[in-house]
């Protein structure tokens, strides 16, 4: 009956409030903060930078940000876009990852870790990935990137993060410490 009140003008389409009022309690600003204030407490010298546009192009940009110095945290959030090639299972942050690992084998001590927040990375069931320390053949990195299929690379190397669902977007949100 409530339906058909609608159907027939009985009703008003969608009811209108007098007074609503928004806030935004949270952004990917406040994550990006949050995880900067953490990484100093904990004695990181921390650069903080936004990924935006071609993945390639942010990979770049994230590499030109990575100390060479040690105790340092690059924190990064965003949402960068990916091509997708190939049939393989994965999303733009598990691809972010494997982008950045096949660029900074030279390093001794490095972790990579990058996660939607929202708990969904592409058609995969994880919401990003995280890597330290590894070193993985080059041709086999390229491999998997060729078939966009970072998500089973990840899970070879057991680094996948999953959170589930989370029912709430602020993007997402990355870390490197060295």
């Amino acid at each position: 009956q409530v339906l058909g009140n609608g159907l027939h003008d009985q009703k008003p389409e969608t009811p209108k409030e007098s007074k609503i009022d928004n806030f935004v309690i949270a952004n990917n600003s406040n994550c990006l903060e949050s995880m900067e204030k953490i990484a100093k407490t904990k004695g990181y010298k921390v650069t903080r930078i936004q990924n935006y546009g071609d993945i390639k192009e942010v990979v770049k940009k994230i590499l030109e940000n990575i100390s060479e110095e040690q105790k340092t945290c690059l924190i990064f959030g965003g949402e960068p876009t990916v091509k997708v090639l190939g049939k393989g299972e994965g999303g733009r942050n598990q691809e972010l990852v494997l982008r950045i690992l096949k660029n900074t084998q030279k390093f001794k001590k490095i972790t990579i870790a990058s996660m939607g927040t929202d708990g969904i990375d592409g058609n995969s069931n994880f919401a990003g990935a995280i890597i330290d320390n590894v070193k993985v053949d080059l041709n086999v990195m390229k491999e998997f990137l060729k078939n966009s299929d970072s998500a089973r690379f990840f899970q070879k190397q057991k680094g996948n993060i999953k959170t589930g669902y989370t029912h709430m977007n602020l993007m997402d949100i990355g870390v490197i410490l060295k």
